[in-house]
């Protein structure tokens, strides 16, 4: 049996209305506030994809991050074709005012 999020706030507050003294509503916002503390938090822990530290320049660091996730050393092709997209991007000018036209 697996609870979607709507679910699991639907029962947490249904068990949080019973609390006496009127705390069950701060302790709902209080729940509400720990995805959000989590979401805002978790991209400082997370190192950077193989695809942004190549177009960031740092090609070592690119490299072996690409070789972490894949689990193996045989990643030269794919590394290659990401610093080759990663040239022909930044080719492109006003990229951001091509796709409003």
């Amino acid at each position: 049996m697996s609870f979607n999020g709507l679910q699991v706030v639907i029962i947490s507050n249904f068990c949080l209305i019973a609390i006496k003294g009127g705390w069950g509503w701060r302790l709902s916002l209080g729940l509400a506030g720990i995805p959000t503390l989590l979401l805002t938090v978790r991209p400082l822990l997370v190192v950077g994809s193989p695809n942004s530290l190549i177009e960031r320049g740092r090609l070592d660091e690119g490299k072996a991050v690409l070789r972490k996730i894949r689990g193996t050393d045989k990643i030269e092709p794919e590394f290659l074709e990401l610093v080759k997209a990663s040239r022909i991007v930044k080719q492109v000018k006003h990229s951001f005012r091509n796709l409003l036209k």
